[in-house]
């Protein structure tokens, strides 16, 4: 992405950042605190920030209930022909 589109963005998402990829500018929004927040977020999380709230939100993304790819479809008769059917 280019860089002035992150730039110009209102509302920025971060998940899981490495020590290494916290400290670019393009995290320059972070506080240190939330920056080393940021290395420590679960599989899951993202940090959000937005002009109205004054320190970026964790906020967990729930997993899907519904299966994501074929392969996580049980094997019966039914599931087949929805597989067929979609692609």
């Amino acid at each position: 992405v280019a860089p002035e589109v992150t730039q110009n963005a209102a509302i920025r998402i971060t998940g899981r950042l490495d020590p290494a990829e916290a400290e670019r500018s393009e995290y320059g929004w972070l506080s240190p605190a939330a920056r080393a927040r940021a290395r420590l977020l679960m599989q899951g999380r993202v940090l959000i920030s937005q002009p109205s709230v004054p320190a970026p939100l964790a906020v967990e993304v729930p997993f899907p209930p519904w299966a994501t790819a074929s392969s996580e479809v049980a094997s019966t008769e039914r599931a087949q022909d929805a597989i067929s059917r979609f692609g």
